[in-house]
């Protein structure tokens, strides 16, 4: 609505100059003068209208940012485990889709989806007060145009390979950025900065290339595009002139025709390069879907409906022909079969890249398995959301919430302090010193934690979740023997029904820590489940 009104206004302006042209050619605007004031006065309702359809863009293409960034973010709460998710192994995904990509198609696909609308608006306008003016100027008007209609078809090929480019590009320097981020005291220490230094300029080079090469080509469709635009002007001038010759046309006529070609232009100008922007940005448009929409699962075994048995004992947690395929051919799980009774504690032994975090992952559903798996005798399904029934606690830590406090209730929904204050008198050894700094300050910043500290925090979300099945992924790496030794005793004795750990560097005999169990893993293949 509001760009029909300014399209209107706009056009609008071509019979205030007829109208004040003849007058003046008439020698009568002598006797009405007012006629100049609202021809001056018309330019108030013409620059608000104007000023309404730009703002009430920006404002639209600032809430679709903000919902892009919102879906991928969404993504995080609501989605499903298990779930073949972009974002579990990925972290560049998510980061690049909530920065880079989000702000690209806010700034560049809606808004310049918007201007079309207005140019094809004020298009369609100026035709029919064409018609209004003198009919027998419509088909060159439209003739002229369909030139330049059609330019951005030319280009479209080019034009989607230079974006594709620019944000393969973009996401090369974002990873490199946050490679370097994340290890930069390392880097410093190891006095390796230089080295990736180079690589950072390397990829700010390619984002620089491909951005120079994406905005030739546009220069290319916009120059051309002004060319057609104009043609079209310097066209109907033409004609005009000749009909005012000849005596078929008024002054005022041509004149307000003029006016009107005027007004054409800026639409023949831009829909060509703006089309070519939209269309260099579907890449992206689909990438942010792809990101914020749930994917098929055809993956693993529907243990019910293939009639499989778990393996006995069946009230813990079970699988049968658990596989997991590695990227480049091959398997990096092969076949695993395992049956974990309810009240099992069980360390999962094997060298580095034996595939036991590959297990862990396949049970929580986080990394793309086949086989089946059951869970307290029931069978788990290739779709079947195993958040919070299976629990994996990662190696790296993360922040659910800027605060202590809030970190203590991991839906939500509690009342956070008195949350915090429990967690710190319920697991004093999974939290450590970390317990007083609960019970003293429960609001102060998450952000102040130590490495540790956030280690501790980490394992205990798992914990406060209350799992069926409890899986520790080196859940205690980074903290000294004793202090891993307390934690890992206390996540054994928690209420969970089953436990499986991989825990590197033991902080003591298995069987003191709480064990009950061992399971080793070597080659991608799982042994048997022994008793410790």
């Amino acid at each position: 609505m509001v760009v029909a009104i300014a399209s209107c206004v706009n056009v609008g302006m071509a019979f205030v100059v007829q109208a004040l042209v003849s007058l003046v050619t008439s020698g009568e605007l002598a006797a009405h003068p007012e006629a100049a004031w609202v021809a001056v006065a018309y330019l108030v309702p013409w620059a608000l209208t104007e000023y309404a359809w730009v703002a009430f863009t920006y404002h639209l293409v600032g809430r679709y940012q903000a919902d892009i960034r919102l879906n991928v973010m969404d993504q995080i709460k609501g989605t499903k485990v298990p779930r073949l998710s972009r974002f579990y192994h990925n972290p560049d995904a998510f980061r690049s889709g909530i920065v880079n990509d989000a702000g690209l198609i806010g700034a560049d696909y809606f808004y310049y989806t918007f201007r079309i609308t207005y140019d094809v608006v004020t298009f369609v306008a100026t035709i029919i007060a064409t018609g209004l003016i003198d009919p027998s100027f419509i088909p060159f008007v439209l003739g002229l145009s369909l030139v330049s209609a059609i330019l951005p078809k030319f280009a479209q090929k080019r034009l989607s390979e230079a974006q594709r480019r620019t944000s393969d590009r973009v996401a090369v320097l974002i990873a490199e950025a946050s490679r370097i981020t994340d290890g930069m005291e390392s880097l410093v220490s190891c006095r390796c900065a230089e080295r990736a230094w180079q690589a950072l300029v390397d990829a700010n080079e390619g984002v620089r290339r491909a951005f120079v090469h994406r905005l030739m080509v546009r220069t290319e469709v916009y120059t051309l595009s002004v060319a057609s635009g104009k043609l079209v002007t310097y066209g109907i001038w033409a004609l005009g002139a000749l009909a005012v010759a000849q005596g078929s046309m008024d002054l005022a006529k041509l004149v307000a025709l003029a006016q009107l070609m005027t007004v054409l232009q800026d639409p023949i100008q831009e829909i060509s390069p703006i089309y070519s922007d939209v269309i260099s940005n579907r890449a992206l448009v689909k990438k942010i879907k792809d990101l914020s929409q749930e994917e098929e699962l055809d993956d693993g075994e529907d243990a019910a409906a293939a009639g499989l048995a778990a393996p006995a004992p069946a009230d813990g947690l079970a699988c049968e022909g658990l596989t997991v395929a590695a990227e480049g051919g091959g398997e990096v799980l092969s076949g695993a079969r395992l049956a974990v009774p309810a009240g099992a504690r069980v360390l999962v032994e094997g060298p580095s890249g034996a595939g036991k975090t590959t297990l862990l992952r396949a049970l929580a559903g986080t990394a793309a398995a086949s086989g089946a798996v059951w869970l307290g005798g029931e069978p788990l399904g290739p779709a079947e959301d195993r958040a919070g029934r299976v629990c994996l606690v990662t190696q790296a830590a993360f922040r659910a919430a800027p605060d202590l406090a809030g970190c203590m209730d991991p839906g939500g929904s509690g009342d956070v302090l008195a949350a915090a204050r429990e967690a710190a008198s319920a697991w004093p050894g999974v939290l450590g010193p970390l317990a007083a700094r609960l019970a003293e300050d429960p609001r102060a910043p998450a952000s102040s934690l130590s490495g540790g500290e956030a280690r501790r925090l980490h394992l205990l979300r798992g914990l406060l979740a209350a799992p069926e099945a409890l899986l520790l992924d080196e859940a205690c790496a980074g903290l000294d023997p004793a202090s891993a030794a307390a934690a890992l005793s206390e996540a054994n004795a928690s209420a969970a029904p089953v436990v499986l750990s991989v825990v590197h560097d033991l902080p003591a005999d298995p069987a003191s820590l709480g064990f009950t169990h061992r399971v080793r893993v070597e080659g991608g293949r799982v042994g048997p489940l022994e008793p410790l």
